[in-house]
């Protein structure tokens, strides 16, 4: 019978969504008046269908249609009117605009709260309605008699996908820190799914956080649920974020005619980063090697006394070492390719992404057991280096890691200090 239900629901529905879609201008997203009413009727079927018979919605990619169909197509036309100023429709849409996004917030919030309410789900992050005072429609359930069961990884699923429409609807009204919020808690939910961490990517890139963005979109393609546009995405960050590095003039040799542009050490963290991300996208492109490894020679001599005087935040160094564990990984197809199956440029794009590799291991091993006092910042850093390593035996090796016999002394003095 539920299942009869649904199927009856979702078959209005389609109607009422191939209603919608017939109204294409722009114009007509704003001055029409019988689309909102038939965007709410839509809206209000969805719900229901998901509460009833969640695994058949989800089955159906009920989720997508609700948000595409149901808020997306006009936020986006309602984005367009109020950018154009000379649009004489600009006020009306801006206005506009506001109102779906708060009616689209209060939407998403009552579903999630309907969805945690119907499977039991509790939050960390959720207050019960009962500390708030009475919501119609909730009432205390009676203590099973059984062991509680866990809520289904649908209901988690759904949950997520509330939250993280959620902090698009509060990054589209300018306000990044709940946005960012929403996504940090759809990540509790949901932490092997990409799409929380691709749109923390989108985040980080619109607040002009360059390394974050890469860190998110990285962490998007290496869960267990990628995001498929995660990789485009990944890589239209790396080329404008190193496109915003201003160019050098190239250094002359006496002899000879230019070579790659000169590289100049950096002296502190925000200009290794800078440099760091210029290495990263020529190394992942696999064009301008040259330029790479003068890049990534230059990193290397540098990022240990950075270190040494404790000038990276902590998260920044982690952000770092993840970054350059997924280049390793992306450019030796996860250390499984060997030289003879690569082509010369891919070989020597995976040795300049593991000599950066060892090179930032190196620089975080060194100051641990030199330094006067234990360098606190550089130790989760360290930590993720260490394991990774453990983890992938086949890394020391490796070329770039035989040619380091430091790396192995280091190693010992900090075990033997760790000891102690």
């Amino acid at each position: 019978m539920v299942l009869n239900a649904a199927v009856q629901m979702l078959r209005e529905a389609e109607e009422l969504k191939q209603n919608i879609l017939k109204f294409k201008s722009e114009t007509s997203m704003l001055q029409e008046r019988n689309l909102w009413s038939l965007q709410q009727q839509l809206q209000k079927i969805y719900q229901k269908v998901l509460v009833l018979d969640l695994d058949y919605a989800l089955d159906k990619k009920v989720e997508q249609d609700l948000w595409n169909v149901g808020f997306k197509q006009q936020i986006e036309a309602l984005q367009a009117i109020s950018k154009d100023r000379k649009n004489p429709l600009r006020s009306e849409g801006a206005a506009m605009l506001s109102w779906v996004l708060q009616a689209a917030a209060g939407f998403y919030l009552c579903l999630l709260h309907q969805i945690c309410t119907a499977f039991k789900l509790d939050l960390p992050f959720r207050r019960r309605a009962s500390l708030l005072g009475w919501v119609e429609g909730w009432s205390p359930a009676p203590a099973p008699a059984g062991p509680i069961l866990p809520p289904p990884a649908a209901a988690r699923y759904i949950c997520q996908h509330c939250l993280v429409h959620l902090g698009d609807l509060a990054r589209y009204r300018q306000q990044p820190r709940v946005a960012y919020t929403f996504y940090r808690h759809a990540l509790v939910v949901s932490p092997h799914s990409g799409q929380p961490y691709n749109q923390l990517a989108l985040l980080a890139r619109r607040r002009g956080r360059r390394l974050g963005a890469i860190y998110w979109h990285v962490r998007a393609i290496l869960v267990r649920a990628p995001f498929p546009p995660a990789p485009a995405n990944l890589t239209r960050t790396l080329q404008d974020a190193a496109g915003q590095v201003p160019p050098v003039a190239p250094a002359l040799l006496p002899g000879r005619a230019a070579v790659t542009p000169a590289v100049v050490p950096p002296r502190d963290a925000h200009a290794y980063v800078t440099l760091l991300i210029r290495a990263v996208r020529d190394i992942h492109t696999g064009e301008r090697l040259e330029a790479a490894e003068q890049l990534v020679e230059t990193l290397n001599t540098s990022l240990t006394s950075l270190v040494a005087t404790d000038s990276f935040e902590s998260m920044t160094l982690i952000k770092m070492v993840c970054v350059i564990i997924w280049l390793v990984h992306t450019t030796t197809e996860d250390l499984t390719a060997t030289e003879q199956a690569l082509s010369d440029s891919e070989a020597a794009a995976a040795a300049l992404s593991q000599t950066l590799a060892v090179g930032a291991l190196l620089a975080l091993l060194l100051p641990s057991h030199t330094a006067e006092s234990p360098l606190d910042r550089a130790l989760p850093a360290l930590k993720v280096c260490l394991e990774w390593v453990a983890q992938h035996p086949v890394l020391v090796a490796s070329a770039p890691f035989a040619a380091r016999p430091q790396f192995w002394h280091a190693l010992r003095a900090h075990a033997q200090q760790t000891a102690q």
